[in-house]
């Protein structure tokens, strides 16, 4: 179970968006992505970045991707 810490940004104490949480031990923030993978299962992913903008940015990109994993669909 998380704790209710990782919920809050701790540079400006408001609560964080859903999908991003702050990582004290590696003082980063985690984003979490859940979308299509290769063979059409669903698949999370995550990653670490410095700031909450970059975190914000991260995850708005990789919501508008088909695949965050880089593979190629028969359209493509």
């Amino acid at each position: 179970m998380a704790s209710g810490n990782e919920r809050i940004d701790p540079k400006t104490r408001k609560a964080l968006p859903e999908g991003i949480r702050y990582r004290a031990d590696r003082n980063k923030y985690q984003v979490r992505v859940w979308a299509l993978g290769i063979n059409g299962e669903q698949r999370e992913r995550s990653f670490l970045v410095d700031t909450l903008a970059e975190a914000k940015k991260l995850r708005s990109e990789a919501r508008l991707s088909v695949r965050p994993e880089g593979g190629m669909t028969l359209n493509a």
